[in-house]
């Protein structure tokens, strides 16, 4: 059985930089892909009546930037 590698390539204060401008393409593709069809997502006049008072990205859309701030540092790991 191999081993696998010892992941000493981090230290405390590793970081990852990710920036992403989410455009409208990305919030519908990304409602069409979930399901997510909610109108303050999609449908401005919608929004206009919500605390937003206009179109936000779905939250998960943020949530997954974290993962390719990941990959980066998963990037950094010594290949097996």
């Amino acid at each position: 059985m191999a081993q696998r590698p010892i992941m000493n390539c981090y230290v405390i204060g590793d970081s990852a930089d990710v920036a992403k401008t989410v455009t409208e393409y990305n919030v519908y593709a990304f409602a069409d892909i979930v399901g997510d069809f909610c109108g303050v997502h999609l449908t401005e006049e919608y929004a206009k009546n919500t605390r937003f008072k206009k179109r936000i990205a779905q939250g998960t859309v943020s949530v997954g930037l974290p993962s390719t701030a990941t990959g980066y540092m998963a990037a950094k790991a010594p290949q097996a």
